[in-house]
């Protein structure tokens, strides 16, 4: 059997979800890119990202759901572009 979902149900069981944990989610905030100005590090850690509207978000959590991992790479975490080998990993 094939299991297929709708992607607009599929979001509203997410919204959901995040509603009922109480999880604060943003939208509509772009990442301000100017340099050194991007996330605010405790060490590796991310304890906070600025916004180009000015706001600075504070967390413990953050998830880069860029499209392209800017948040990830403003925070000078390694990265790959295109797929790993089968060999990386086995």
């Amino acid at each position: 059997a094939m299991w297929t979902f709708e992607p607009k149900v599929a979001e509203a069981v997410l919204v959901k979800m995040l509603a009922e944990a109480k999880v604060p989610v943003v939208y509509g905030e772009r990442l301000d890119r100017t340099p050194g100005k991007v996330v605010k590090l405790d060490g590796k850690r991310i304890t906070a990202i600025v916004c180009e509207s000015g706001k600075t978000y504070e967390g413990t959590v953050f998830i880069d759901a860029t499209y392209e991992g800017d948040l990830m790479a403003a925070a000078g975490v390694s990265f790959h572009v295109g797929r790993e080998s089968n060999k990386t990993y086995g």
